[in-house]
């Protein structure tokens, strides 16, 4: 229906995250490559309408930006190398958290489910 592969309703997560009465999606879109950032907003849009996300005349703005590593890229040896970060990090006393600190493949509400448990272990 639409260019993404995941929709996250970040308003769900905390009030402030959008204005009262109003919500805030985020809709992630896998490329490799270069893209028409204003285009793919368009689709985006086009695609939450089909999907029953929003109407054209709700969406008030959008915003995208591009990050050049999104995903762990799983190779030989992976395991291994992370228990040699994992444990020299713990020697010097850093925590790991989320997707990319901790190499995790999480979904959204898991890093938020992390950094929950994360902070309420530090109470």
């Amino acid at each position: 229906n639409g260019p993404f592969n995941r929709v996250t309703h970040i308003s769900n997560y905390s009030p402030g995250n959008a204005p009262h009465g109003k919500s805030a999606l985020m809709a992630e879109v896998t490329y490799k490559g270069d893209i028409d950032a204003k285009a793919i907003e368009k689709e985006v849009v086009d695609g939450l309408v089909r999907c029953g996300f929003a109407e054209t005349d709700e969406v008030l703005f959008t915003r995208s930006w591009k990050n050049r590593y999104a995903y762990i890229v799983y190779s030989r040896d992976l395991e291994k190398n992370l228990a040699v970060v994992r444990k020299h990090m713990a020697k010097c006393k850093i925590d790991l958290l989320g997707r990319f600190g901790d190499y995790n493949y999480f979904n959204s509400d898991q890093c938020i489910e992390s950094v929950m448990k994360y902070a309420e272990a530090w109470r």
